[in-house]
């Protein structure tokens, strides 16, 4: 998958940022920064959320687009195809 693909180089990314920033401030110990790159390696999940809710949102909106057009429907329900008792 692309975003996978995307993830994983922005965990590089993220590794080789890290290494320069630790090269620059000595101060930070390895388990802050570990700490930093679990956090990281949560955005996997955090992606696939969000990809979740605005394909949530846009059925949200693709109902409340089709109830402006059809203000009834909720009333009357989904009309049957003719033939059918």
């Amino acid at each position: 998958m692309a975003s996978q693909e995307i993830i994983k180089k922005e965990i590089s990314n993220y590794l080789i940022l890290a290494d320069e920033l630790k090269a620059l401030y000595q101060d930070i110990d390895d388990e802050t920064l570990l700490d930093t790159l679990e956090g990281i390696s949560q955005l996997p999940d955090l992606i696939q959320a969000l990809e979740e809710l605005t394909r949530a949102g846009n059925a949200v909106a693709d109902l409340a687009e089709f109830l402006e057009r059809n203000p009834n429907a909720l009333l009357t329900g989904k009309k049957r195809p003719k033939g059918q008792p």
